[in-house]
């Protein structure tokens, strides 16, 4: 996600390609960037009336979000672990969750001993339903995924997975 500042000047280097009929500037393909010291913001587009009066929308609502306290970042805070080992211990066939009241379950022995609920990302297609589908029980395969671990004082309560990379049976004795 973007700093707050970078996203008002987002907006701002969109703002004479909106609302125009048909794209009336004619212009599908732009490039932004900016130096500040050592950061360096390279942004670059190519898109049609609709994607950038949606990406605007999208930006507008971004700008709106106020920033998350010091307080509240130090509290509930979370890692990435890439090509970690998933067993399933629950999970429904609805689709996947990004957040609220979710009924699977799984464990990473590699992060936490526990099993905690499993999030999916959803603007990833299809994570959840690449895990459940197919002929093989999912509570007997292990799943390499990628997924980012949230943490509350230290202690994970939830994995959101953003990535699947492989599957296999697990050795069961």
């Amino acid at each position: 996600m973007p700093p707050l500042e970078d996203a008002a000047d987002l907006r701002e280097f969109t703002k004479p390609l909106l609302g125009k009929a048909g794209a009336a500037l004619g212009i599908k393909h732009a490039r932004f960037e900016k130096r500040d010291g050592a950061k360096h913001t390279v942004v670059e587009y190519t898109l049609d009336e609709t994607e950038l009066n949606r990406a605007a929308i999208n930006i507008d609502k971004q700008l709106l979000i106020p920033p998350p306290s010091d307080e509240a970042l130090s509290a509930k805070a979370g890692t990435f672990h890439t090509e970690v080992m998933l067993f399933l211990e629950q999970a429904n066939r609805g689709p996947g969750k990004e957040q609220g009241r979710t009924g699977d379950r799984g464990k990473i022995p590699d992060v936490s001993p526990k099993v905690v609920p499993v999030y999916f990302k959803t603007g990833i297609q299809g994570i959840k339903e690449r895990m459940l589908r197919g002929q093989d029980n999912p509570f007997s395969m292990v799943f390499v995924v990628t997924v980012h671990a949230t943490e509350i004082d230290g202690v994970i309560v939830a994995y959101t997975v953003t990535d699947i990379h492989d599957s296999f049976p697990r050795d069961v004795e």
